[in-house]
């Protein structure tokens, strides 16, 4: 398995649980390690088989055995536990632009938005104006004429040139 499947197994785990109200310290840790494994030099597979993954920043006990888990198995059982609770389309909403796991949670929880097409009528519509924490601003983003899509996040196309992942509480790339 390659880091950037890896990667985005631990960011869609994090979405998940957050879409969920999962622990947010779990859901921190979670994205943290996928962006860590994303910008490895190496592939994880080998830092796991020679039991190196707990000397790399933001990957601690648990998640160097979760990370096994997932080489051993080609999957998190937790994680397809929660997607099977969560609609597929709600997932797909992550992918729009200025939408995150939080308000897609209140949009999907609060109006029953599952998908795209429920995110736009809502837009054109004004009942998104009801979420809490969605204001003017944020409104504006959401266009009533239609949802841009984000673009999608290249993993594993960035290397390691901008952090070094061995160092210890090192959580953002370094600026260059």
């Amino acid at each position: 398995m390659e880091n950037a499947e890896v990667a985005k197994t631990f960011s869609e785990l994090a979405d998940l649980l957050e879409l969920t109200g999962g622990n947010p310290y779990k859901v921190r840790a979670y994205r943290q390690a996928a962006q860590v494994i994303d910008t490895l030099p190496s592939p994880v597979s080998e830092l796991w088989r020679r039991g190196e993954l707990t000397s790399i920043a933001s990957i601690g006990e648990r998640i160097a055995s979760r990370i096994g888990q997932l080489l051993e198995r080609g999957t998190l059982p937790d994680r397809d536990e929660l997607a099977g609770r969560v609609p597929e389309g709600v997932v797909e909403l992550l992918s729009i632009e200025g939408v995150g796991p939080k308000t897609v949670a209140a949009a999907w929880r609060t109006l029953g938005i599952a998908d795209v097409d429920g995110l736009e009528q809502a837009c054109r519509s004004g009942r998104l104006a009801a979420l809490p924490r969605l204001g003017e601003r944020r409104l504006r983003v959401l266009p009533p004429e239609g949802v841009r899509r984000r673009a999608p996040l290249l993993h594993g196309e960035q290397g390691s040139q901008h952090r070094d992942p061995h160092a210890r509480g090192a959580s953002r790339p370094q600026a260059e």
